[in-house]
């Protein structure tokens, strides 16, 4: 058995909990660790069935006892601890939290000197503050005082860690600016972008035409899809209201828009679709594994993602770049706009539209190829993590 090849990650969530693009990009490490010769242990809440197994070689996957799936509780500080314990300090190359999954753990920093202990930001609480006071509603800025509270808290554990992993350039910038630079050496942020399986998500018009048969869409209807959870905050509303703009327009007749995912908006989600008379135009589809969502992405045409959030850097946007897929997206996101990457105010709906009627009228799918870059593929996301975990 090889010495200093464990690393060991703390996750509150993975995909067995949620879908959503944290618990994906922690499964992609995982996987992309392991498939570089490490061996990966996985400590996470209780999960919701046992119907996940990981079939990935060089992972194992720790429920610990007495955690609610997918929360943090008492039992999950304390017990998520303990079990950390158990691991020989000779045996472990690193430490890898998720957000603040591994701040348990801290308490016992000093029994591993030569182990870096790493963690992996996926946003900071003042940019979930900041979101929360654009939103100009009442009860979320009431709900920002959590906010203040994990920003105080962060301030406490960030400093413990020996290297803070910012998962894009929204978050590297949140990161190294006031308030957080009080408590955070800027020598400690290390961007490492979100990775991706290019294989997975590769376009092809054969596979196109033959999934629009098995999923029964006509080939001349122009689909437009977005993939993310259903959150007031994610903009799926923006998306109709364009939608709607286009309809209204009388432009394309045969027009489409696929909604994948779930969450808490998607009741009245659905109430403003039939409202707004759309029902023949809009689908939901719900939460999807991977694999199908790369199906849905390589049988559309254009990809659309009106955030109001203030996102470190969306997955279903680099999915969506992987798949050749032209896209608008909202202009506050760390993307620069090129041919294919149109970027709008989130509540400019005349200008989404005007957009996507033009991206419509055109037909690219013979160029059609992933345009994504390279720093966001998972081999070039995983040979920077394992530089880090080795790291003197």
């Amino acid at each position: 058995m090889k010495m200093n090849n464990k690393v060991v990650i703390f996750a509150r969530s993975i995909p067995a909990h949620n879908s959503g693009g944290l618990e994906v990009v922690t499964w992609d490490m995982c996987k992309g660790l392991a498939k570089i010769g490490l061996e990966v242990e996985l400590i996470t809440t209780k999960l919701p069935s046992t119907n996940f197994i990981s079939k990935e070689e060089n992972i194992n996957i720790v429920e610990v006892e007495g955690t609610i799936p997918g929360k943090y509780n008492r039992a999950w500080w304390e017990k998520s601890a303990e079990h950390f314990l158990s691991y020989p300090a000779e045996r472990l190359i690193g430490v890898i939290s998720v957000s603040a999954a591994g701040f348990g753990v801290l308490k016992y920093r000093n029994k591993y000197n030569n182990v870096n202990f790493i963690m992996q930001a996926h946003g900071t609480s003042i940019d979930e503050l900041k979101t929360k006071i654009k939103s100009r509603s009442a009860i979320k800025t009431l709900k920002g005082i959590k906010n203040v509270y994990w920003f105080f808290k962060d301030a406490y554990y960030y400093k413990k860690f020996d290297y803070i992993v910012g998962i894009g350039d929204a978050v590297v910038k949140s990161l190294t600016s006031f308030p957080n630079n009080l408590f955070v050496s800027e020598n400690k942020v290390v961007k490492i972008e979100n990775g991706i399986d290019e294989s997975l998500f590769s376009f092809s018009i054969d596979k196109k035409e033959k999934l629009r048969v098995d999923f029964n869409i006509a080939k001349e209807k122009k689909i437009i899809i977005s993939v993310c959870r259903l959150h007031e905050q994610k903009g799926v509303d923006n998306n109709i209201r364009v939608v709607k703009e286009i309809v209204e327009q009388n432009k394309h007749q045969e027009l489409l828009y696929i909604i994948c995912g779930s969450g808490p908006a998607e009741s009245s989600l659905k109430s403003m679709v039939q409202s707004l008379s759309l029902n023949e135009n809009i689908i939901f589809v719900g939460d999807q594994d991977r694999v199908t969502i790369a199906k849905y992405l390589n049988m559309s045409d254009v990809f659309m993602f009106l955030t109001k959030r203030i996102e470190g850097l969306p997955l279903n946007v680099l999915e969506a770049q992987a798949s050749g897929l032209p896209m608008i997206i909202s202009k506050h996101l760390f993307f620069e706009q090129t041919e294919l990457v149109n970027k709008v105010d989130n509540k400019d709906i005349k200008k989404a539209a005007e957009i996507l009627i033009q991206i419509l009228s055109e037909n690219n799918e013979v160029s059609r190829k992933s345009y994504i870059n390279e720093i966001n593929t998972l081999d070039y996301s995983t040979k920077l993590y394992h530089e880090l975990l080795n790291r003197k």
